[in-house]
């Protein structure tokens, strides 16, 4: 039996830190406040109050002492099974430097 972490690509770290999720429509940017539920240095599980469209590009925006943006790809997005809102896979486009 294949688990889900042994077909990961990237070890996931389970953790909650406030972002905001920056979309590009039509020449304007609207930002959703959000939090991770997990990431990886090539990915993260969100969670927002509205649903992100799968196949968009969005931006992840870390506030705090090290800002930082990273261009990404909604890859999955779902309703939220035990809280209020939604959740969203995306892939970094730019993918974060591994850390040992």
């Amino acid at each position: 039996m294949t688990t889900e972490s042994a077909i990961r690509a990237s070890s996931r770290i389970y953790v909650r830190v406030p972002v905001e999720i920056a979309v590009d429509s039509h020449g304007t940017t609207t930002s959703y406040a959000a939090s991770t539920l997990d990431f990886s240095n090539l990915g993260a599980r969100v969670q927002t109050d509205s649903p992100l469209a799968p196949g968009a590009r969005v931006n992840v925006i870390w506030t705090g002492p090290e800002p930082r943006s990273v261009p990404s790809q909604v890859v999955w997005s779902a309703p939220a099974h035990l809280e209020r809102g939604h959740q969203a896979g995306l892939r970094f486009l730019e993918p974060l430097p591994a850390r040992s």
